[in-house]
């Protein structure tokens, strides 16, 4: 396998920490005055987690090229998994974009108290989780989470309103607010609610009929890959400063760069340093950047869709 991390990487990494240092209904009318983040939250740094495979993060057994082998492990992981079948939790998957075993992270000591961000995947299962029948699953998640001793930052139907996934608003709302409620009566203390869109979509009006409440909600989120720095995630910005939540990047990479070809600097200058600005601009919210280390031309599912992410380019920054 291929070196996964680059210089440039090492940079986020490096200036992430310095930048971090430097329920209402939808139709009802919204107080849209800034909120204050709770004390805890606003007084950290932004952290970094990296994914969204077991090769991406390395560090175990038979993953030994990724991120951790080169600069130790980041405050927490990426994982994926589905509500219908619970997959990459217990046993190991890949349906071609790279290995999944969750359990793997909470077995080794390398990842003690790194947390996990995990992507919960709802793609036609709506109805099911809607009419009770995957109640079940919504238990033994349960079960997982209270026994993985971290926290886990759970992306429900992450990326809600891209067309792609085809979740109506109204039963991705009841879904997600099932699956909290499952949650919460089973007294899961270790988890964190996260809303995810795609970042793209910036009507606010279509973002906010996705919205299940203030108290379902723990942290806004969105993805981050060839977005106008400017622009990206823009209202869902505005949305958490208005309800005083804190904001995940939960899917980042520079999507359409082959790194494999670039001598560092065009990426730097095209993608890294406005991504910095952004995140400096609005480091009163965002508190959390998950980065995909992943070298996606190489895996099946991503192929031939944005080029390689992570392979080893000339050490041009630092």
């Amino acid at each position: 396998m291929r070196k996964l991390i680059t210089p440039v990487i090492a940079s986020l990494a490096s200036v992430v920490i310095i930048a971090g240092c430097s329920s209402q209904s939808n139709t009802a009318t919204v107080d849209t005055s800034p909120k204050a983040l709770p004390a805890d939250i606003a007084a950290k740094p932004i952290e970094l987690f990296v994914g969204q495979d077991l090769g991406a993060v390395g560090g175990l057994d038979g993953y030994d090229q990724g991120y951790v082998d080169y600069f130790g492990v980041p405050s927490g992981v990426t994982v994926y998994t589905s509500l219908k079948d619970l997959e990459g939790l217990e046993q190991k998957v890949n349906y071609g974009a790279g290995d999944n075993h969750a359990n793997l992270y909470l077995e080794s000591e390398a990842f003690n108290g790194v947390d996990i961000a995990m992507g919960l995947y709802l793609v036609d299962q709506l109805d099911d989780i809607n009419s009770g029948k995957l109640d079940n699953n919504i238990s033994k998640l349960a079960s997982w989470i209270s026994k993985s001793d971290r926290t886990v930052y759970l992306r429900i139907g992450y990326e809600f309103e891209g067309s792609w996934n085809g979740y109506a608003s109204g039963d991705y709302k009841q879904a997600y607010r099932r699956i909290v409620d499952g949650l919460n009566e089973l007294n899961v203390e270790n988890v964190e609610y996260v809303w995810q869109s795609s970042g793209y979509e910036e009507d606010r009006d279509e973002l906010l009929s996705y919205y299940p409440g203030d108290t379902y909600v723990d942290w806004v989120a969105y993805s981050y890959f060839n977005h106008d720095p400017k622009l990206a995630g823009q209202e869902m910005l505005r949305i958490a400063r208005e309800r005083g939540k804190p904001v995940m990047i939960a899917e980042l990479t520079p999507r359409g760069y082959n790194l494999m070809l670039d001598d560092g600097k065009k990426t730097w200058d095209s993608w890294f340093k406005p991504l910095l600005n952004h995140l400096k601009e609005n480091q009163d919210v965002i508190k959390i950047i998950a980065y995909i280390n992943a070298d996606w031309d190489s895996q099946p599912m991503w192929k031939g869709q944005g080029g390689r992410y992570t392979s080893p380019i000339k050490p041009v920054y630092r």
